[in-house]
């Protein structure tokens, strides 16, 4: 068997089937027709549970999954197929094993949702990631933008919500009442594959929603988003080793009152852009929005591709830290937007980096005044270092990241990867 429904209702009901409608389920139909507005997920038509068929696509067996996860579900090793958006509801919890991979029709709106609530497990290893893909590698043709991504909604603070983003993938976080340290699950070795569909500009391959601290992330990578690659909503989840490549919007952006950390991060660029990619793009609102977005971010690397690549930009009033990197190979490396109070505040903390064939190091918007360069507490690194791809560092000059905060590891070099015999990202990443 390459899954297992671990449903209470056929314990206490053995005459209830896998594929039947739960009456809990009829229950909340009912509930959602009555109410207008507010409503977690209108995604289907009829909130029905999920359905599993056996099919066959190009000589390959596949598992077809569609429908509403309510209880817990389990996927083994083998081929899944997702035709229309798969939804974990508040009381599901999807367990990917090693060795799934999860195939999505092509559809800019073939999204997995998570609401507020719902858990997603993620057991892949080294040798056996669990992958979630379009439907046209099988066919060779697959390309960015395939399909819509995956968002995992929580009930942590957010400043802000996007009511367009609500109607297509539900409510998510909290302005009150939040629940900072909530967990939506465990995710380890897992990778994104061709997705990142415009969805009105406000879509991404991998989308944290007002999130908790208690959910852990580790070794995820984003590959060929079509927009963003890691959107971050508010919340404070957190991710130790994550890759993001040729993405080719924002690799990763924050917003809404993001508090999480990041240790060990690559963002690679593998080829030219037409239009102008920023990299790293932080965000929060405007001075009465609260909570303030304030990351913290240690031993990253960025690696562009000349003209039309951007390394980092921050704007509205985000708060952050983010220290022991590189930034390599960039049209414009660092621009701050009216950032200059929070620098001097040290408020916004950018430094211990190395700078690295970069056309322009510092940008400094709307006529700011405070460089980066000349402030205290930062110190760069401009000149050559040896990289092969994103693979380098510089020991000299890093700080220790635990003394910023004891959730980060001991690193003690600028940069992403160390060097080729202490690469994390063999293995289980696609190049």
């Amino acid at each position: 068997m390459r899954y297992q429904p671990i449903n209470i209702s056929k314990e206490t009901n053995p005459n209830i089937g896998i594929f039947s409608i739960h009456p809990l389920i009829i229950l909340y139909l009912a509930l959602l027709i009555q109410t207008s507005c507010g409503k977690e997920l209108p995604l289907y038509p009829e909130a029905k549970t999920y359905e599993m068929q056996e099919v066959t696509i190009n000589n390959t067996p596949f598992t077809e999954l569609e429908g509403v996860i309510n209880d817990s579900l389990i996927l083994f090793q083998g081929n899944y197929l997702v035709k229309e958006s798969l939804v974990v509801n508040e009381d599901g919890t999807l367990i990917l094993e090693q060795g799934v991979i999860l195939y999505f029709e092509k559809n800019p709106d073939n999204n997995l949702v998570l609401e507020r609530g719902g858990k997603l497990i993620v057991k892949g290893t080294n040798s056996q990631p669990v992958v979630l893909t379009s439907l046209n590698e099988v066919y060779g043709t697959a390309e960015a933008g395939d399909w819509g991504g995956v968002h995992i909604n929580g009930n942590a603070g957010i400043n802000d919500r996007n009511e367009t983003l609500v109607g297509i993938i539900g409510n998510y976080g909290k302005t009150s009442n939040a629940v900072d340290g909530e967990s939506s699950g465990n995710m380890q070795y897992m990778r994104i594959q061709y997705a990142g569909s415009a969805q009105r500009n406000i879509g991404g391959a991998l989308n944290l929603n007002g999130i908790g601290s208690s959910t852990l992330m580790e070794n995820i990578q984003v590959y060929q988003s079509k927009n963003h690659g890691v959107r971050i909503r508010g919340g404070s989840p957190s991710i130790q080793k994550l890759v993001i490549t040729h993405t080719l919007g924002t690799s990763l952006r924050w917003e809404a009152g993001w508090r999480g950390k990041i240790q060990q991060m690559v963002i690679h660029q593998q080829g030219a852009v037409t239009d102008t990619v920023t990299f790293i793009r932080g965000e929060s609102g405007s001075k009465t929005e609260q909570p303030f977005s304030s990351p913290k971010i240690s031993n990253f690397t960025i690696v562009g591709w000349g003209d039309n690549t951007r390394g980092i930009r921050l704007e509205d009033q985000t708060r952050c830290i983010l220290i022991n990197g590189l930034i390599a190979h960039t049209e414009r490396a660092i621009r701050t937007d009216a950032l200059d109070s929070l620098i001097l505040t040290g408020d916004v903390r950018l430094g211990n980096t190395i700078l690295f064939d970069n056309k322009i190091n510092f940008y400094d918007h709307e006529n700011g005044k405070t460089s980066l360069l000349n402030t205290p507490q930062n110190a760069w690194y401009k000149g050559s270092i040896n990289l092969d791809g994103y693979i380098g560092s510089l020991v000299s000059g890093a700080i220790n990241a635990q003394e910023v905060d004891n959730w980060f590891l001991s690193l003690l070099y600028m940069g992403g990867v160390q060097n080729g015999s202490q690469d994390w990202t063999q293995g289980w990443t696609k190049k």
